[in-house]
């Protein structure tokens, strides 16, 4: 049993496996909205969508559920976002520096990060396994791409800047 979790912490700190969930919400929010996704809300990517706490709150949705719809559903958790979100947010620095040095990524002078083609290619050649994650991490991209900008998908989530 420890050995599981050792594993799992593991790769739950890896850059490199953390780099797909970098990825996934940038495609996600890209595809739906056709806009770049801004830096801050990237960080919303694992504590969310990584976590196994959060992972029975995606059973029966999927990419047209919406956030508010799934935001509903959570308001005895959602109060566990912002820790989540300090938490994890040295791992995401790493995953975004990854993605951005391996042109996964491309990040604009307004901070908006796109999906380059090498990371298209990274979310496509995952086992079926991990796509599991990432996909609901590409939905939660497509999501809060219909919010507008950061600042108010934070005040949504209930977090004050």
């Amino acid at each position: 049993m420890t050995e599981k979790y050792s594993l799992d912490l593991l790769s739950k700190s890896n850059p490199v496996y953390l780099s797909l969930f970098v990825v996934a919400i940038c495609e996600g929010h890209q595809g739906h909205s056709g806009r770049p996704i801004e830096i801050p809300s990237i960080y919303l990517a694992l504590p969310i969508c990584c976590s196994n706490y959060f992972q029975a709150s995606f059973s029966n949705t999927n990419i047209k559920t919406g956030i508010f719809s799934w935001l509903t559903k959570q308001q005895e958790t959602i109060y566990m976002i912002p820790q989540s979100i300090r938490n994890t947010s040295k791992f995401t620095n790493s995953a975004i520096q990854f993605c951005a040095q391996a042109r996964m990524i491309e990040i604009n002078e307004s901070g908006e990060v796109s999906v380059k083609k090498n990371g298209h290619k990274a979310l496509t050649t995952q086992s079926k396994k991990s796509r599991t994650p990432l996909k609901r991490a590409m939905n939660f991209g497509a999501w809060i791409s219909d919010i507008g900008d950061s600042k108010d998908l934070f005040s949504a989530l209930g977090i004050k800047a």
